[in-house]
């Protein structure tokens, strides 16, 4: 099984940076001369001694640095009963003449120390450890479940009590585990369902859910299909927060129950109940010699792809149509430079950015939309695909920029062998890519705009209506 980043930043404490030595690695401050604030990574983990498919960014109090050969070493494995297992790469990074070995952890919430990690690697040549899953099927504090007593706060319900199902039978709660996550990174944060994206009262007022949690949908027959799949950028969207806390509901068997109104799932052990830890989850009240379940103890059918979801998608689309929102090849292209909105001149699939050459930090924005929330199956949040960018200043200075080594692009197309690239809606751009300008720094991007479009929000639409009727 891989490991996924995406856009993951690692603080103080959650990542480690120092050498591997003999299969082991040793933390030291060796960033500290740089002034490293946190570690931003993207990329796949597969197999050790291979370069990942992705970026590691040191982010500092000045201009961001990023590595280059980023390489994936190997793992260690959680000895707090977490499941969590920490990661070992190593890049080159720009002043520091060897190779830097950083240590990651999967959970912002466990702290790395020196001694946690004066352990031997596992640089064996298997694909990374089975981590537990980051998305167990959770809801978020304050979701509202319907019991028998009515509808009770997730946060508030105790074990013993009856919730209602999808089919009107009274069940009592098993176990109850939560967890509190600061920071999440971009596959933990919870998906927001707005009221009535499903039909009306479905669900009844904004739902949230972790992105792993499924929901019940009835397309000739009712099947389980995970919510992350489902997310369009309009009526279905995952949103950025500083913190969530995720509940679990356990009956006795898997069943249906109502959040908001939403037919969704309670909780099932697929081997994910680790996730929670000793702490969060109360692991030692739970039967040591439980079995896992498998896809066959699910309610209903479980698809997470396919005919079904595409269905599903293009139900959801329509639908959020008729709630307002508008579709707009609108893609709000800008450059954020020191802080301060640069407009693009545009001509045709380029456009040109002219900014100072003192500037210390540049950001290309977008706005962002979901493939499949008009057909197919790519879930991911994309922003503008970038065929090349270039930086001159009509000097001296005349810079092709590799895609590849940017923070803010998706690396999955590099599979196919082509050059072009989509951001993630926001790629920095690193002051060293024009520190030898002068004067003036000139970017360039060679883009496809007939290739995007995104949801407008239907107040927004409104506005636009009216204003192109005045």
């Amino acid at each position: 099984m891989t490991q996924s980043f995406t856009d993951a930043t690692f603080g103080a404490g959650d990542y480690s940076a120092g050498a591997f030595l003999i299969s082991t690695f040793t933390g030291s401050s060796v960033l500290s001369a740089l002034n490293v604030t946190s570690v931003s990574f993207t990329g796949t983990l597969t197999t050790p001694g291979i370069l990942s498919s992705g970026s590691l960014t040191l982010n500092t109090t000045g201009t961001p640095i990023v590595a280059t050969n980023v390489t994936y070493v190997g793992f260690i494995n959680a000895t707090d009963g977490s499941g969590d297992p920490t990661y070992i790469l190593t890049a080159d990074v720009a002043g520091i003449g060897t190779p830097v070995a950083f240590a990651i952890t999967t959970d912002p919430n466990t702290p790395l120390s020196l001694l946690s990690l004066l352990t031997g690697v596992d640089t064996s040549a298997v694909t990374a450890p089975p981590s537990t899953d980051p998305n167990p099927p959770c809801y978020v504090t304050g979701t509202r479940v319907l019991t028998t007593l009515g509808e009770v706060a997730v946060e508030d319900l105790a074990v013993g009590d009856l919730v209602v199902t999808a089919a009107g039978e009274a069940r009592p709660i098993k176990w109850i585990g939560y967890k509190r996550i600061e920071r999440p990174m971009r596959a933990q944060r919870p998906v927001r369902v707005l009221a009535g994206a499903f039909g009306d009262g479905l669900p009844t007022r904004d739902l949230m859910l972790s992105p792993g949690h499924a929901v019940c949908v009835d397309v000739m027959g009712e099947v389980f299909v995970p919510i992350d799949h489902l997310i369009n950028g309009a009526t279905v969207a995952q949103v950025d927060v500083d913190e969530v806390t995720y509940w679990h509901v356990e009956l006795e068997s898997h069943d249906v129950l109502l959040a908001e109104g939403l037919p969704a799932e309670s909780y099932m052990d697929i081997g994910n109940r680790a996730w929670f830890g000793r702490e969060y989850g109360r692991l030692e009240k739970i039967d040591p010699e439980r079995v896992e379940a498998s896809l066959a103890a699910y309610a209903r059918p479980f698809v997470a792809n396919g005919p079904i979801v595409e269905a599903i998608c293009q139900r959801l689309a329509a639908r959020a149509e008729t709630l307002g929102w508008a579709r707009s090849s609108e893609i709000d292209l800008h450059l954020t430079v020191d802080g301060q909105r640069l407009e693009a001149e545009l001509d045709g699939e380029l456009a040109r950015f002219i900014f100072p050459a003192t500037a210390t930090a540049a950001t290309l924005v977008s706005r962002t939309f979901v493939p499949a929330g008009r057909s197919g199956n790519d879930r991911r949040t994309l922003g503008v695909r970038l065929d090349a960018v270039k930086i001159t200043d009509g000097l001296r200075l005349d810079r092709e920029v590799a895609l590849e080594s940017l923070a803010g692009v998706h690396h999955e197309e590099a599979a196919s062998g082509v050059a072009w690239r989509w951001t993630d809606g926001q790629l920095d751009l690193p002051a060293q890519l024009w520190a030898e300008a002068k004067g003036k720094v000139i970017l360039t991007l060679a883009h496809r705009p007939k290739a995007v479009w995104t949801w407008v929000a239907p107040e927004v639409s409104l506005a636009a209506s009216l204003v192109r009727a005045a």
